[in-house]
C-alpha cells in the first residue's frame, strides 16, 4: 500500500490514494521550533511516531513531497519516492488536510496557528536584521558625526566664555582639545605661569613662554573661583566627549574591516561607513551603480541641477577623500569617478564574495596619477564654463 506524507505547522499525517487519513502526529509543546527543525532536516519525535505508524499499517511505499526530510526517512528504513509536485497541491489544500487528519479541530485553530507562526517568524527576522554588523556601523558613524557637531559647539562655547577672561589664549593655542585641556587643568588666568604650564603635557617651551607672556598682558576681565568652575567643567566634558568620539571611531574602523574591507581600503573606514549609511546598508551599497555612489550625499545639489538645468555635482561624501579634495579643481570630477567605480566594485566583492582584493586600492592610485599627468591644466571648455558661472554670479549680485 502507498501513502502520501503531509507536513504542516501543526504536525505530520499520512493519507492514502483516496485522500483518507491513515495516521497523524501533532507536534507537542513547541510547534514552531519542531516544525523548523524538521524542515531543516533535523529529527523530531513526531517523525519517528509517524514512521512507526506507517510501518505498522503495512505501507510499502511512502510518497514524500519534502526533500528536506528525505534523508531522515531513508535512515528510518522507509521506502520513499520523492514527489515535490505534490507539495504545491498540499499547500493549496493545507487547511482542509489539517482538519481531515485530525491535527486541528477547526478552521479557527488553523488561523491561530498560522498567525502564531507568522508573528514568530517576523520576530526572528527582525532579530536577524538587527544583528547585522553593517547596521551597527551605520549607527556608530552617525554617533561619531553627531559627537563631532556637539564637541565643536561645546568648544565654541568654552572659547567664547573663557575668552571673556583670557581672550589672548585663542591666538596662541589653536587646537580645540589643547585649549580645553588648558582651561580644565589650569583654570584662572593668574595660574597661567611658566612654572604651572611646564607641567601640562604637550606644550613646547616656546608655546609655554608665549602663553605666560600673553597672560601677563591680557586685557580680559577678572573671574573668581566660582566663575571659572562651570567653564572648567564644560571644558572637561568637551574633552570626555572627544575621547568618546575617538573610541567610537576605532569601533567603526574595526567593524568596517569585517564588513567592508575592500571599501575601507579604498575610501577609508569613515567615508566607507558614511557611504554605507547613506545607501541604507551594505547590501544596498553593493547594488548601487558607481554614478550614484559618486554623488551620494549631494542629493540637494543634484536635484537642484536637474530642476534648474545647471551643472550637476561631481561628488558628495567622496569629497572628504584626500585624493579628491587635494586634487586640482578640474581633476576632482575625474578622480571622483575613478573612486566611485572602484568603491562600487569593492562593495560587491565585500558583500557577495567576502574576498579581499589588494589590487583595487593600487589601481585607484595608478588611475589618479594618470589623471594628474594627463590633465595638468584645465581644458579650454572647462575654463569657459567657469567663466560663464562667474558671470552668472555677478549678474545675480
Amino acid at each position: 500500500m502507498k501513502a502520501k506524507l503531509f507536513v504542516c505547522e501543526a504536525g505530520l499525517a499520512l493519507f492514502d490514494d483516496s485522500g483518507n487519513a491513515i495516521a497523524s502526529a501533532r507536534f507537542q509543546e513547541d510547534m514552531y521550533g519542531k516544525y523548523n527543525r524538521l524542515m531543516q532536516g533535523q529529527d523530531v519525535q513526531e517523525l519517528s511516531l509517524i514512521v512507526e505508524q506507517a510501518k505498522g499499517s503495512g505501507i510499502s511505499e511512502l510518497i514524500n513531497p519534502y526533500p528536506e526530510i528525505q534523508k531522515l526517512l531513508e535512515q528510518a528504513g522507509v521506502a520513499t519516492v520523492l514527489a515535490e509536485n505534490e507539495r504545491e497541491r498540499q499547500q493549496q489544500e493545507k487547511e482542509e488536510l489539517m482538519i481531515r487528519a485530525g491535527l486541528v479541530y477547526s478552521r479557527e485553530e488553523v488561523l491561530d496557528i498560522v498567525r502564531e507562526f507568522s508573528i514568530r517568524k517576523s520576530e526572528e527576522r527582525i532579530r536577524e536584521k538587527s544583528a547585522r554588523l553593517d547596521l551597527q556601523v551605520i549607527q556608530s558613524i552617525a554617533a561619531v558625526d553627531e559627537l563631532d557637531k556637539v564637541v565643536n559647539l561645546m568648544f565654541a562655547r568654552v572659547r567664547e566664555w573663557f575668552g571673556l577672561h583670557f581672550p589672548e589664549l585663542e591666538s596662541v593655542v589653536e587646537d580645540p582639545l589643547a585649549y580645553c585641556r588648558l582651561v580644565s587643568s589650569v583654570g584662572l588666568r593668574s595660574n597661567f605661569t611658566e612654572a604651572v604650564l611646564k607641567e601640562v603635557q604637550g606644550l613646547s617651551a616656546e608655546r609655554v613662554s608665549k602663553i605666560a607672556s600673553a597672560a601677563e598682558r591680557s586685557n580680559g576681565g577678572e573671574f573668581t573661583d566660582e566663575d571659572i568652575a562651570p567653564v572648567k567643567e564644560l571644558a572637561e566634558q568637551t574633552i570626555n566627549l572627544a575621547k568618546t568620539r575617538d573610541r567610537l571611531m576605532k569601533h567603526v574602523e574595526k567593524n568596517m574591516k569585517k564588513v567592508a574591507p575592500n571599501v575601507s581600503a579604498i575610501a577609508g573606514a569613515a567615508i566607507g561607513a558614511r557611504l554605507m549609511a547613506k545607501a541604507g546598508g551594505m547590501d544596498r551599497l553593493a547594488r548601487l551603480p558607481s554614478s550614484t555612489i559618486q554623488v551620494l550625499g549631494a542629493e540637494k545639489a543634484l536635484f537642484r541641477a536637474l530642476k534648474s538645468g545647471g551643472r550637476p555635482p561631481k561628488h558628495g561624501i567622496l569629497f572628504q577623500h584626500n585624493l579628491i579634495h587635494s586634487a586640482s579643481p578640474w581633476q576632482r570630477g575625474k578622480v571622483a569617478r575613478v573612486l566611485a567605480s572602484k568603491i562600487a566594485l569593492a562593495a560587491r566583492l565585500d558583500y557577495f564574495r567576502g574576498e579581499i582584493d589588494e589590487n583595487l586600492a593600487k589601481q585607484v592610485l595608478q588611475k589618479v596619477e594618470e589623471i594628474k599627468r594627463k590633465y595638468p591644466k584645465p581644458r579650454e571648455k572647462e575654463q569657459s564654463g567657469r567663466e560663464r558661472e562667474r558671470e552668472r554670479w555677478k549678474r545675480r549680485r
